[in-house]
């Protein structure tokens, strides 16, 4: 699916042709990220919540939307887990939630799933209503999305962050030591093979956990969600 976008695959002998699925709306980091994988030898795709979609130009000046209602993010997981559930994730060996609301489907519906933290959701929140100029999260709410946000944390079979800080943050909301994977985007530039082998080490630890029983929860097991 991904060769004719993203150019000629060389394979990484270090890394597993991994089929991913990518649960994330486009943009230039997404775009980034599966051009990597894909020309590393792994077999990325990308589900949005329209449908599975194919990668485009105009991804490169487009940024990831962030909401900010924390009720909408809610709205948003049953949206997720019925994308998830429509997409067929059997055939694949991983799911990369890039969200969220994303990996809260993730963890209910798929058995390996890698939960990427491009920041911690009632403070995305709390940034997304100062720049839109309403009123913040209320107390309450934002101490619910960050138990929420633990969840998905405790049962995605790696983490990947961004920063140091990040990964120490992670660690105080329930992750393993050895399940977080810290992978700059920002910075000196790591080797792109370097990259590459950064996430095979983060998929491989995902699939080591559902494998051993340790992460995911069975769709017969789905608790409700909020209104």
């Amino acid at each position: 699916m991904m060769a004719a976008h993203v150019g000629v695959r060389v394979r990484n002998p270090r890394v597993h042709p991994w089929r991913v699925l990518h649960a994330a709306n486009p943009s230039a980091a997404l775009l980034a990220t599966i051009t990597l994988q894909a020309r590393a030898g792994m077999r990325p795709e990308v589900l949005s919540l329209a449908g599975l979609v194919e990668p485009a130009a105009e991804w490169a000046t487009a940024n990831e939307e962030v909401s900010a209602s924390l009720l909408s993010a809610w709205h948003h997981v049953r949206a997720w887990r019925d994308a998830l559930m429509a997409s067929m994730p059997a055939r694949f060996e991983v799911v990369h939630a890039h969200s969220f609301s994303a990996g809260m489907a993730a963890v209910r519906t798929c058995p390996a799933v890698v939960y990427e933290i491009g920041g911690f959701v009632e403070q995305l929140a709390l940034q997304a209503s100062a720049q839109e100029g309403e009123q913040p999260p209320g107390a309450w709410l934002s101490r619910s999305l960050r138990v929420a946000e633990q969840f998905v944390i405790a049962r995605a079979g790696a983490i990947i962050v961004h920063s140091a800080e990040q990964r120490s943050a992670a660690l105080d909301r329930g992750a393993g030591v050895d399940d977080v994977f810290l992978i700059p985007q920002s910075g000196p530039e790591l080797a792109a093979d370097e990259l590459a082998r950064r996430y095979n080490e983060a998929y491989h630890h995902a699939s080591i956990r559902r494998e051993s029983g340790g992460r995911g929860i069975s769709t017969g097991s789905l608790v409700p969600l909020m209104a």
